[in-house]
C-alpha cells in the first residue's frame, strides 16, 4: 500500500513542504489524535503547527485539507 503525500502548510510564510508525520490512508487519519506537533518551515526557518488543521492530504482516491490552510 503506498502511503498518502501528507504536507503542512507553515502559518508564516504560507509555504507548503512534507509534513514528518506520515499517514496510510483517510480512514487511519480521521480517528487519529494529532495535535500538539511542531515541525520546522525549511522555507522560513520558523517553527509551525503540524496538526490536523494545518495539513493537506493527497491519497488516490482523494483528499483531506485542514481548517488553517487557506
Amino acid at each position: 500500500m503506498e502511503s498518502a503525500k501528507t504536507q503542512v502548510r507553515c502559518s508564516h510564510c504560507k509555504t507548503w513542504f512534507p509534513s514528518a508525520i506520515q499517514i496510510d490512508d483517510l480512514d487511519t487519519f480521521s480517528m487519529a489524535m494529532i495535535s500538539g506537533n511542531l515541525q520546522q518551515c525549511p522555507s522560513c526557518g520558523k517553527m509551525t503547527s503540524c496538526n490536523k488543521e494545518s495539513v493537506r492530504i493527497r491519497t488516490k482516491d482523494g483528499g483531506y485539507i485542514g481548517k488553517d490552510t487557506f
